[in-house]
C-alpha cells in the first residue's frame, strides 16, 4: 500500500488559496508600485503559474501524464477554465471585485509560461516523468 504524502495536497491547496484570495473583499491597497506594470497583474501571473507547476508535478509524481494531450488537458485546460469561472464569479456575485479580461488574459500567460517551463524541466530532469525514472532493469540492461 502507498503511502499518503502531503504533495497530493499541493494543487488543491493552491486552487483554495486562489479561490480565497480571489474572492475575498479587497480591502487594501498595495503599496508597491512598479512602474508600468501593475503589482495585479504580477501576482495573478504568479498565481497562475504556481497553480499549473504544482498540478504538472502533481500529476507527473502521481503518474497520471499518460500522453501530451492528457497534460495540456488536465493541468493546462482546468486552470484557465477555473480563472476564467473566478473571473465571472467576481463580475457577477461579489460587491467590491469586478471581473477584468486583462486579469484572465494574465492568468492564461501564466499558465501557458508554466507549461513551456515544465516542458523544459522535464527534458531536463528524467525524475519528473516517470517514464524515464532511472530502473535497476535499465542499468542492467545497458551494462
Amino acid at each position: 500500500m502507498r503511502k499518503f504524502r502531503l504533495i497530493y495536497l499541493l494543487a488543491p491547496s493552491v486552487y483554495l488559496v486562489i479561490t480565497y484570495l480571489s474572492l475575498s473583499p479587497n480591502h487594501y491597497k498595495s503599496p508597491i508600485d512598479m512602474g508600468f506594470i501593475p503589482v495585479d497583474k504580477v501576482v495573478h501571473f504568479a498565481m497562475y503559474f504556481i497553480l499549473t507547476l504544482a498540478s504538472l508535478f502533481e500529476m507527473s509524481r502521481l503518474g497520471k501524464i499518460k500522453s501530451p494531450k492528457s497534460i495540456f488537458l488536465w493541468a493546462c485546460m482546468i486552470p484557465v477554465l477555473y480563472s476564467g469561472l473566478i473571473e465571472i464569479v467576481q463580475e457577477y456575485c461579489t460587491t467590491d471585485r469586478s471581473g477584468d479580461w486583462f486579469d484572465f488574459a494574465t492568468n492564461c500567460t501564466g499558465v501557458t509560461i508554466a507549461y513551456l517551463f515544465f516542458r523544459i524541466l522535464s527534458v531536463r530532469l528524467s525524475w519528473i516523468s516517470p517514464d524515464r525514472s532511472p530502473s535497476p532493469d535499465r542499468d542492467r540492461e545497458s551494462r
